[in-house]
């Protein structure tokens, strides 16, 4: 699917096409999103399964969406602030769904409109985000929305974005936030409790980061259920 196309026509009204899917890094995530009403899968960081989990549920699925936490790549979005997109941009390329009624699902929700960026590992300096963020005018960066959309333009079907900002545009990430994830998407205590004791200054910006995080999922608890009801009645 290129920029400007629509994902959604070659499966219109057709009966296999039911459920809504988000897709998620966290099982944190996917927790919101099951009890919102949707189903859910979770990467954990591993891009081969996502894009496997994807592939499995496409064809049961309505819409696809990519659900979850995001660093900011706008200085004006702060911890918790919502973004809804249509388009996902990657350095090469990029995709658009036009089925999206963006407009009014990101005012029912309190969201931003705007597109994100898709990134193959994660943005960890403001540096990083700032310059991201400037090349390409994206609102956000997160890892799992690229193959969302690319999973949506195989199977034809209508993709959107909705990301909670957990790190700020000039936040510096810990190292420690950057240690993988166990498979089922949740974070590994132990090497994160070793890296925390070889640089214990991290301890700060992580507990501010976990703030920041909670606030985010609290936003996107409370948006999954308006948002699952604007797609299934739009």
């Amino acid at each position: 699917m290129k920029s400007g196309s629509d994902t959604g026509s070659e499966r219109e009204g057709k009966g296999a096409a039911r459920v809504l899917v988000c897709a998620c890094g966290l099982e944190a995530e996917a927790r919101i999103a099951r009890k919102a009403g949707f189903e859910a899968v979770v990467g954990g960081g591993d891009r081969e399964r996502l894009s496997a989990l994807l592939e499995e549920a496409a064809p049961r699925a309505r819409w696809l969406l990519s659900f979850g936490l995001a660093g900011a790549l706008s200085p004006e979005l702060r911890p918790g602030d919502l973004v809804l997109a249509a388009q996902v941009l990657e350095e090469d390329r990029s995709w658009r769904c036009e089925k999206a009624p963006l407009p009014a699902l990101a005012e029912a929700i309190g969201a931003r409109p705007g597109a994100v960026f898709a990134s193959n590992a994660i943005l960890a300096t403001a540096a990083e985000k700032a310059r991201v963020g400037k090349g390409t005018e994206a609102l956000a960066v997160d890892l799992e929305s690229a193959l969302v959309a690319a999973s949506a333009a195989a199977a034809g079907i209508p993709f959107l974005v909705l990301r909670a900002i957990a790190d700020p545009q000039a936040f510096d990430l810990p190292p420690a936030a950057l240690l993988p994830l166990r498979a089922g998407g949740r974070p590994d205590l132990g090497p994160i409790l070793f890296e925390l004791c070889r640089r214990p200054r991290q301890i700060g910006p992580l507990f501010f980061l976990a703030r920041s995080a909670l606030r985010a999922l609290r936003a996107l608890s409370s948006s999954a259920r308006p948002l699952r009801s604007g797609l299934l009645n739009g």
